[in-house]
């Protein structure tokens, strides 16, 4: 397994994701006895109001477009927020400006994840990652998805990502996330990526973003230093 550029477009093979949907919409129901009325639900609101399924309904609304305000390049702390042109996940063909932010990036063991004895084998002695971060919508048109399959771990200008990785939001290995059902003005989803590095590749000292909306609009990839 060799390590890729950080123009390259990922091939990413799905080993293992289960999607847990998760912070679902509930409604108290009181005791049903006859001296205490079942009280009423209160309205959902926030970026979960209208979702059926626990997803994150967002919101419809746009905010005119404006590219100006797209970081470039290095950023000054892992944890400093910078925006992005992204794509929507599921075929619009215009970008949309959003803001990543992240939040840890953790190291785990390959032997956690729940992988066939076929997966496992394909990632003997790598070392494994967890990325969590947040995508909020800052303008442009609404989302059905943003796609958000655009991160790398970087050992200087080196991507030591391992062409055999998984992205997904919402595995149980990643814990608490949900998918975007509107990505308009308002919305934002939080959830966590995970990466192989191959073993004898260096650990990581960067974590990059590189949306393919990005490249094709010749902009420079983002970068946050890991530590």
């Amino acid at each position: 397994m060799t390590a890729r550029t950080g123009s390259s477009r990922r091939a990413t093979v799905l080993l293992a994701a289960p999607i847990a949907l998760v912070l679902a919409l509930s409604a108290c129901s009181g005791g049903a006895d006859e001296a205490s009325p079942t009280p009423t639900p209160s309205a959902p609101s926030g970026v979960l109001a209208g979702s059926e399924h626990g997803l994150a309904a967002g919101s419809t609304e746009a905010v005119p477009f404006d590219a100006s305000v797209v970081s470039q390049g290095p950023q000054a702390t892992f944890t400093t927020p910078a925006t992005s042109l992204v794509y929507d996940g599921k075929g619009n063909e215009d970008p949309a400006v959003a803001q990543v932010e992240l939040t840890s990036l953790t190291e785990g063991k390959v032997e956690d994840l729940n992988l066939d004895e076929s997966s496992l084998a394909l990632v003997e002695g790598a070392t494994l990652y967890y990325l969590s971060y947040k995508l909020s919508y800052v303008n442009g048109p609404v989302f059905t998805m943003p796609n958000f399959n655009s991160f790398a771990l970087l050992a200087g200008d080196e991507n030591v990502t391992d062409d055999i990785s998984n992205f997904s939001a919402g595995n149980a290995e990643c814990g608490t996330a949900y998918e975007v059902e509107n990505f308009g003005a308002g919305a934002y989803m939080e959830t966590c990526t995970w990466f192989f590095v191959t073993a004898g590749n260096p650990a990581p000292t960067a974590v990059q973003w590189y949306s393919p909306a990005m490249l094709d609009a010749g902009l420079t990839p983002v970068t946050w230093p890991i530590g």
